[in-house]
């Protein structure tokens, strides 16, 4: 089993462990989403159980304004403590686009006569939203942090914070890898990306390196309490390791910092770095495997050398 079906298979596990309790309609929404990957059924299943728990499942004859209230009310904002706290606009519209799958479901099966949320508008994403990201000395300074952790277990944190900042891996598919995804040999690692798509990622010697001291230690590791793992990444309990436990760790070495950085952070530091060396968005969505450049683009508009290139081009030519 590859790390990609093992990751799937407990996720499946967890949903169906959640559900057990819920009415049928619950269940027979997860069902009905063959088509969808089991992460994005675990947040439908989330968002829109919390929804039909909020109006008591009395949710068949909801009308727009019921919905928006919800959404008004549940979704827009957050309690951390007293503190009240704006929720993304991804957030908020992948609220949104769950509550009108399930109404589509609900409709297909003829238990609703409409779709009350068809004409509800998701929230405009903010473009000009700062990138957070970590720049070459940053990332510099967290791989000495990481060197100064444990024993035992700092090539493996440097072996993952360094895959995410230079391949700009998700942080979903650097848990899946397992130990027989990695060439040493041609320097590339065969991962599974969002969508399912398999691809060859290389790296570089550097990395290579870091990430054949840290088999050894795994080796060690492993042998110590004589047990078996196809996961290339393991945890304390020598198990796959998990993207929570990933959180923890990048938190942990980032607090010097001064940034708020997520393993998703190690993802736009990859980009954001790229594209100002280079200067290539193309490249820079190649890397990412990004389908539409479009995606990318962010990455263009928040380059400041760029901009900076350009005021100096401008400026040299105003003035011969």
């Amino acid at each position: 089993m590859n790390g990609r079906e093992e990751h799937s298979l407990k996720i499946q596990e967890s949903i169906l462990k959640k559900i057990e309790n819920e009415p049928d309609v619950i269940k027979n929404f997860y069902y009905s989403m063959q088509s969808n990957t089991e992460r994005t059924k675990q947040v439908y299943v989330g968002y829109v159980t919390t929804f039909c728990k909020y109006y008591d499942y009395n949710i068949y004859d909801l009308k727009p304004q019921d919905i928006t209230r919800y959404l008004e009310e549940k979704v827009h904002y957050r309690y951390e403590g007293e503190n009240k706290i704006e929720n993304r606009e991804s957030v908020r519209s992948l609220n949104l686009f769950a509550i009108k799958r399930f109404y589509d479901f609900l409709v297909e099966n003829e238990m609703c006569e409409k779709n009350p949320t068809t004409k509800i508008k998701p929230p405009k994403i903010r473009e000009d939203k700062e990138i957070v990201y970590l720049t070459p000395e940053e990332i510099e300074e967290v791989s000495n942090n990481i060197m100064d952790g444990c024993d035992g277990w700092r090539y493996r944190d440097l072996s993952i914070f360094l895959l995410g900042c230079e391949t700009g891996l998700r942080c979903s598919a650097i848990t899946e890898i397992n130990l027989d995804d990695i060439n040493f040999e041609e320097n590339y690692i065969r991962v599974t990306e969002k969508g399912n798509v398999v691809k060859e990622v290389y790296i570089g010697n550097g990395l290579k390196s870091i990430l054949g001291m840290w088999r050894f230690d795994r080796e060690v590791l492993l042998r110590k309490k004589k047990v078996k793992c196809d996961a290339f990444f393991i945890s304390n309990r020598r198990e796959r390791i998990s993207q929570r436990a990933i959180n923890s760790m990048i938190e942990k070495y980032t607090k010097s910092i001064g940034k708020k950085i997520t393993p998703h952070k190690m993802r736009s530091s990859c980009a954001m770095n790229l594209y100002n060396k280079t200067g290539d968005i193309g490249l820079v969505s190649e890397v990412l495997g990004h389908r539409d450049i479009s995606t990318t683009l962010k990455y263009a508009r928040a380059g400041k050398q760029d901009k900076i290139n350009a005021s100096k081009i401008l400026d040299d030519l105003y003035r011969k």
